[in-house]
């Protein structure tokens, strides 16, 4: 509409006018707050922020040795006193006797004389062990478990190599020494070849614990965050630019995505773990159990021991204890159950684990069945050497008859001969 008609005389001092807009909205849009807010705080803290030093990370290490000197019989409190003590003296990695985790695993082995011409002499054990060690992690916060596992078996290897000049190994010395040191009547030494030998095939190593925690902050922070500048004094009407009217409204939100169902993601991820092989190890004192898949290992840490019986079924599994190894496999300590051997199926149980969560979908999982495969026999299978005892002469109605007595022979993994 035209202005009103002009005065008829000006004004004392001349009017402006801005230009004209676009067109406002028909709503105008809330009021902005009143009072502006606070000043921002500069003062720091009064005290810096306490992070703790961070924790490292551990490793279950297992390995196992051949000692002369003694029988599976004679073993006792001193021997496996002097036996992890000395270990610790000539290990960088063990650090402690309380490194060691359980019991050792004790059962009669060969001494083979070094030019092999000799039968049996003396008495030995083999001597299987698991230590847990703390470790380093790596620049990307893993543990480098193959590089550990490779300077442990290195380590063994050297404790027990006998030395040219002095006809000791450096194991040696340290048993003899820690004897002496503690007053006990234990002579005993490392059969180098059979060491040598269980060490290959036994040593292994599975990371035990979380991950480190982060290292702690260098320095406290020296002020809290300031707070965004106070709003300036309130508009009196909403601002229209030109060309810039209110946006158009945003339109109805879209409905719920459509969820999977658990058969889906069961169909997806795959059944729950079946047990895929068991194989005695050399020694016939252990055996090693794989599952087809990974598992949430029954809600247990890696390399905590629990009996066997909660998880699996095997010939005298009474009497066995296990350990979770890796998400994937399991060690079993059979060497008491002398009714196992090999051929004997090993039965993972009906509803003890089920597939590890990789995902947000953890509702879907389910337990598995049970499951069987025949235990395998150790590969190579270790050497025998029989040795029969007969008496120099005999009645002739001697009542009975002749008896042969095999049982110093080598090679049965335990078990009683056939």
């Amino acid at each position: 509409l035209p202005t009103f008609l002009p005065t008829s005389l000006p004004t004392s001092l001349p009017t402006t006018s801005l230009p004209p807009t676009s067109l406002p909205t028909s709503l105008p849009t809330p009021r902005p707050t009143s009072v502006p807010t606070s000043a921002p705080t500069s003062l720091p803290t009064t005290l810096p922020t306490i992070s703790f030093a961070p924790t490292k990370p551990s490793l279950t290490l297992t390995s196992a040795l051949v000692l002369d000197g003694t029988s599976k019989s004679s073993w006792n409190a001193a021997y496996e006193e002097t036996f992890k003590q000395s270990l610790v003296d000539v290990s960088a990695l063990i650090e402690s006797t309380d490194d060691f985790v359980g019991n050792l695993t004790v059962s009669d082995g060969a001494r083979r004389s070094r030019t092999r011409r000799r039968r049996l002499q003396d008495a030995s054990v083999s001597v299987s062990f698991v230590v847990r060690v703390d470790v380093d992690t790596g620049e990307d916060g893993a543990v480098d478990i193959d590089s550990y596992v490779t300077a442990f078996e290195a380590e063994l290897v050297s404790a027990t190599t006998v030395d040219e000049q002095t006809g000791v190994s450096p194991l040696d010395i340290a048993l003899q020494a820690t004897a002496e040191e503690k007053g006990y009547e234990v002579k005993i030494t490392a059969d180098q070849e059979a060491s040598h030998s269980m060490i290959a095939t036994e040593t292994g190593g599975v990371e035990s614990s979380r991950p480190p925690t982060a290292a702690p902050s260098p320095a406290p922070s020296t002020a809290q965050p300031t707070t965004p500048r106070p709003t300036p004094k309130p508009t009196p009407a909403p601002s229209v630019t030109p060309g810039n009217p209110t946006a158009v409204p945003v339109p109805a939100p879209t409905l719920a995505p459509t969820i999977e169902s658990c058969e889906k993601v069961r169909e997806r991820t795959g059944p729950p773990p079946d047990v895929d092989s068991a194989r005695f190890s050399s020694t016939g004192a252990s055996i090693l159990v794989d599952l087809d898949a990974a598992s949430d290992q029954a809600g247990m840490l890696a390399g905590e021991y629990f009996p066997c019986a909660e998880l699996l079924d095997f010939a005298d599994v009474d009497t066995a204890e296990c350990f979770w190894v890796s998400a994937t496999q399991i060690y079993a300590e059979v060497n008491k159950a002398l009714d196992f051997v090999p051929g004997e199926n090993v039965t993972l149980r009906a509803n003890t684990t089920m597939l590890a969560c990789d995902d947000d979908r953890c509702e879907c999982r389910v337990r598995n069945t049970a499951s069987s495969v025949p235990a395998d026999p150790p590969d190579p299978l270790p050497d025998v050497e029989p040795v029969f005892q007969v008496p120099d002469s005999i009645a002739v109605c001697e009542e009975g008859g002749l008896a042969v007595e095999a049982s110093q022979s080598i090679g049965s993994g335990g078990r009683e001969w056939k």
